[in-house]
């Protein structure tokens, strides 16, 4: 597996383009929200995964970006889903760390973790693996009318003895 850290967006469309991904996960609000919420946070929130409000003064940015990278990446024909990392880590039960996200690497798709990863790596490693297990129909949508976020449809030792991806040739890049 190799980490990247995203460049401007013409570097990342550019890479995206050239992968050709069955999808591609991104761990940025893809909607704008009216207020501070979206529909879909607010829903999150009710599921127990705990999301930041997209309208935050901190979040404007990243959320401006999403926005703008998933579509200019399905104007060329691109799958592209909205993720949220700790999400994910909390519905397969496994920690927000490289350590959690090295355990499914292993576990689902036989994959070595990197030896290092900083926080943001990390979640991009839990992006992909949430965009992977979305590809093999192992996923779950949470959606509302403005949005939709995807997370996996369960703990990891459940995937694990149901339905393992690893039997199938999917497997997850960042």
């Amino acid at each position: 597996m190799e980490v990247r850290t995203a460049g401007p967006d013409g570097e990342v469309i550019d890479f995206c383009i050239r992968s050709e991904p069955e999808v591609i996960a991104v761990d940025s609000p893809l909607t704008e929200p009216r207020g501070a919420w979206r529909e879909v946070d607010r829903e999150m929130l009710r599921l127990g995964f705990r999301v930041l409000p997209p309208g935050m003064p901190g979040m404007r940015q990243l959320t401006r970006r999403g926005v703008r990278l998933a579509l200019r990446l399905r104007s060329a024909g691109l799958s592209v889903v909205e993720v949220h990392p700790s999400s994910s880590a909390r519905a397969l039960g496994v920690e927000r760390s490289l350590s959690g996200a090295g355990e499914v690497l292993t576990r689902l798709f036989g994959l070595d973790p990197p030896e290092r990863a900083s926080r943001h790596e990390v979640d991009a490693i839990l992006a992909a693996l949430t965009g992977a297990l979305h590809v093999l129909g192992l996923s779950r949508v949470v959606e509302a009318a403005d949005g939709s976020v995807v997370i996996p449809a369960a703990r990891l030792d459940e995937l694990e003895r149901g339905r393992s991806p690893s039997r199938r040739r999917a497997s997850p890049q960042t």
